[in-house]
């Protein structure tokens, strides 16, 4: 992971269990194969959590957000729409908590990449009027 960013690879992941579930749902398969995709995700979350370092603090909290609805997802095996819900707030989380960090990233960019542009020196203009 780099800095604050939530891997894109898990954003694409958690998209992919959504669609997949979101198909089993609509075609009326067994609730228990949406469980296990979602468990599954919950176990790809759990284990970029435990490889995010401690003091990414932007990172570790959304990773545990994200994780926890993850795990009331799957427990909701009875109630198909409710894990579905459960399912789309653990995406919107990851999906946000990346696009801030890829913001972030890009306004840091900017910034030092002005910076070096511009390492000419300042002009001295002539203020007319004064003493």
């Amino acid at each position: 992971m780099n800095g604050d960013i939530i891997s894109a690879d898990l954003v694409s992941a958690a998209r992919l269990v959504n669609d997949l579930v979101g198909r089993n749902m609509r075609d009326g398969g067994p609730v228990m194969h949406s469980a296990l995709l979602v468990s599954q995700l919950h176990d790809a979350i759990k284990t970029d959590l435990a490889a995010t370092p401690p003091h990414r603090r932007r990172t570790v909290s959304a990773l545990s957000a994200a994780l926890c609805k993850c795990g009331l997802a799957a427990v909701h095996v009875d109630r198909p729409r409710l894990m579905d819900i459960e399912l789309k707030a653990a995406i919107s989380i990851l999906e946000s908590a990346w696009l801030e960090g890829v913001r972030a990233r890009y306004d840091v960019h900017r910034v030092t990449h002005t910076v070096t542009r511009a390492g000419t020196r300042p002009r001295l203009r002539l203020i007319k009027g004064g003493r």
